[in-house]
């Protein structure tokens, strides 16, 4: 048997993530670079994450973050994984 894991990145509204938790997601993908279109506020990620109640993983999406923002993250919600861009 073959496992998959399929993480369906750049969720940012709670019709979306129940989307990808209904087709069968193993993970979504909350995305916090300011420079991309994807990118949502902490408090946003912060809902979505207590949406998703354990039922798949969530992985912050940051680039070249600071101590700061990781603090803020970990702090407000806690992220199953961290995925780390950048330098």
């Amino acid at each position: 048997m073959i496992h998959r894991h399929v993480k369906i990145c750049g969720i940012k509204t709670l019709d979306t993530l129940e989307a990808a938790i209904r087709a069968g997601a193993s993970s979504v993908g909350l995305n916090f670079y300011p420079r991309s279109p994807r990118s949502i506020p902490i408090a946003l990620g912060s809902v979505l994450a207590g949406k998703v109640c354990g039922r798949i993983e969530v992985v912050a999406l940051l680039v070249d973050p600071d101590d700061d923002l990781v603090s803020a993250i970990t702090e407000t919600f806690r992220p199953d994984l961290f995925q780390l861009h950048g330098r």
